[in-house]
C-alpha cells in the first residue's frame, strides 16, 4: 500500500491510509463509470502534493485500483500540456 512516489509522504502513510480506507467503507469515491470495481484498495490525494496538497485524512480518499490508475493518467496528461 505504499505509494510509488513515497518521497513526498512522511512516516505514518500507512496508518493514515488504512484510516481513510476504513472511514470510506473500503468503497471507491471517484466510481468512474465503466470501470469502476467499487472495492477500494488504495488512496488518493484530492489535491495533489505538487499542489499543495497534503496528506491529511480531509484531503485524502478511498480509490480502487482502476479508477486511480485512470485519475493518475489524467494528471500525468495535464502536467505535460501544461509544461509544453
Amino acid at each position: 500500500m505504499a505509494p510509488a512516489n513515497a518521497y513526498s509522504y512522511k512516516g505514518g502513510w500507512q496508518a493514515t491510509a488504512k484510516r481513510v480506507l476504513e472511514r470510506d467503507g473500503y468503497r471507491c469515491q471517484l466510481r468512474y463509470p465503466g470501470i469502476c470495481v467499487g472495492r477500494a484498495r488504495e488512496v488518493d490525494h484530492i489535491v495533489q502534493p505538487e499542489a499543495g496538497g497534503g496528506s491529511d485524512p480531509a484531503n485524502l480518499r478511498a480509490v480502487c485500483v482502476r479508477c486511480h490508475a485512470r485519475r493518475t493518467g489524467r494528471q500525468g496528461a495535464l502536467a505535460k500540456q501544461r509544461n509544453a
